[in-house]
C-alpha cells in the first residue's frame, strides 16, 4: 500500500463530543475484557506448572505415597522408591543423529519420508513434518532412516533456552543435524516422560555455541543418572500420567476457547463502536470505575 493509496481511505467522522464518548466506553470495555483474559492466561500458566510437577513427580517418586524409600545416591533426586534403580542416560539408550542434504537438489525433498526438525517438535507424538524426503536423497546421502518408536530430542537451537522439546516418532523419520533420535531398554514413553519430567536439569547442560545458538551438551547429557523403575511400574506410570495429561489438555482447550471467543468480541466491540454500529454517545463511566480511573 502506498501512502496515496493509505491517504485515500474515507473513515467514519464523529463530532469530537462522540470521539470521547466512544474513546471511554473502548477503554473501559477493553479493560474488562483484558482482565478476564489476563485471569485465563493466569490459569493456562498454572495448568502447564501442575502439568509439569506431576510428571516430575511420577517419574522419580512414583505413584503410590505408601511406599518404602531410600536414598538414591544421587543429589538432584534424593529419595526413590526402594524397588528402583538408578543408571547413567548412556547405559539406558543410544543416540543418533542427522543431516540436511543439499537443498539445491529438489529431487531429494518433497517426498513421503518426514525430515523432522525443531520446528516440528509441537507435539507429544509425530508422524509427519513440515518438510520431508525421497527415497533417492535417503540413498545418496545415507542420512539415517529411524525406526517408529524412537524417543526425539533437541540439542541445539535457541528453543533450549527455555524449553527441552522431547516426542517420539510414530512412522520411520528422518532428522535434521540439531537433533537426536534415542533407541532405549526403557519404556520409550516413560523415557519421554522422564526427559520432560527433568527438564530443569537437563537445561543446566545447556550452553551458547561460537555462533550464540544454544547447545545441550550430550557429554555431559548422557552422564546424568536417572531413576529406573520396574518394567511394570514404568508402564503403569505411562497410563497414569496419560490419563492426567488428557484431561489437562482438555482444560487448556477449554480455557484457549473462552480466549480466543474474548479476543472476537473485543475485535467486533471495537469495529461496532467505532463504526457508529453501537450507539456510546453520552457514555460515562460507572462510579467505581471513575474512581478508580482518577485514584
Amino acid at each position: 500500500m502506498t501512502q496515496q493509496d493509505l491517504g485515500a481511505i474515507s473513515f467514519c467522522a464523529p463530532d469530537f463530543d462522540e470521539q470521547q464518548s466512544i474513546a471511554r466506553f473502548l477503554d473501559y470495555k477493553t479493560a474488562q475484557i483484558d482482565a478476564l483474559i489476563a485471569k485465563k492466561q493466569a490459569l493456562l500458566e498454572k495448568l502447564a506448572e501442575k502439568r509439569s510437577a506431576l510428571i516430575s513427580h511420577a517419574v522419580t517418586k512414583g505413584l503410590d505415597p505408601s511406599v518404602s524409600m531410600k536414598d538414591s545416591g544421587v543429589k538432584w533426586l534424593g529419595e526413590i522408591p526402594y524397588d528402583w534403580t538408578t543408571k547413567r542416560l548412556r547405559f539406558l539408550s543410544t543416540m543418533a543423529g542427522g543431516m540436511t542434504p543439499s537443498t539445491g537438489k529438489p529431487e531429494y525433498w518433497g517426498g513421503d519420508i518426514p525430515w523432522i526438525t525443531p520446528k516440528d517438535m509441537k507435539k507429544e507424538f509425530l508422524s509427519d513434518s513440515i518438510d520431508t524426503l525421497t527415497s533417492e536423497a535417503l540413498q545418496d546421502t545415507g542420512i539415517a532412516l529411524h525406526e517408529s518408536g524412537r524417543v526425539l530430542i533437541v540439542v541445539r537451537g535457541m528453543i533450549l533456552a527455555h524449553t527441552f522439546p522431547v516426542a517420539i516418532n510414530t512412522v520411520p523419520a528422518t532428522v535434521n543435524q540439531d537433533m537426536k533420535a534415542l533407541t532405549t531398554s526403557l519404556d520409550n514413553e516413560y523415557l519421554a516422560l522422564m526427559l520432560k519430567g527433568i527438564q530443569p536439569l537437563v537445561l543446566s547442560v545447556v550452553e551458547e555455541s561460537a555462533h550464540g545458538t544454544k547447545v545441550l551438551r550430550t557429554d555431559i547429557f548422557k552422564n546424568i543418572r536417572l531413576p529406573v523403575p520396574p518394567p511394570d511400574i514404568q508402564t503403569a506410570i505411562v497410563g497414569k500420567v496419560r490419563a492426567w495429561l488428557t484431561d489437562l489438555d482438555a482444560q487448556k482447550r477449554s480455557i484457549e476457547s473462552v480466549m480466543d471467543r474474548l479476543q472476537e468480541y473485543r475485535s467486533a466491540l471495537i469495529t461496532n463502536a467505532v463504526t457508529g454500529k453501537i450507539d456510546v454517545r453520552g457514555f460515562k463511566l460507572p462510579e467505581a470505575a471513575e474512581e478508580t480511573a482518577h485514584a
